[in-house]
C-alpha cells in the first residue's frame, strides 16, 4: 500500500484492521506513532506520497481510560 500511495495526488481513505494499520502507519510516518485501537489517524503529504505527517487522530474515549 505504501508504494501505491507514492505519486497519489487525490484524497484516499484506507480502512483495515490490526496489525496491518499500525504497520502501515509506522512505514509512512517517521516518528514512533502508535495507532489508536478503535481510532482514526489522518495523514497528509505535500510531496505526492514520498513523506507523510500526522494531522490529527481520533480515539475511542473508553480506550483512553484503560
Amino acid at each position: 500500500i505504501r508504494d501505491r500511495l507514492r505519486g497519489e495526488s487525490r484524497d484516499v481513505l484506507i480502512a483495515g484492521h490490526y496489525p496491518h494499520l499500525p504497520a502501515l502507519l509506522s512505514l509512512l510516518v517517521a516518528d514512533e506513532a502508535s495507532f489508536p485501537q478503535h481510532g482514526v489517524v489522518v495523514l497528509e503529504t505535500s510531496d505526492e506520497g514520498e513523506t507523510w505527517r500526522e494531522l490529527w487522530r481520533l480515539m475511542n474515549p473508553a480506550a483512553r481510560s484503560r
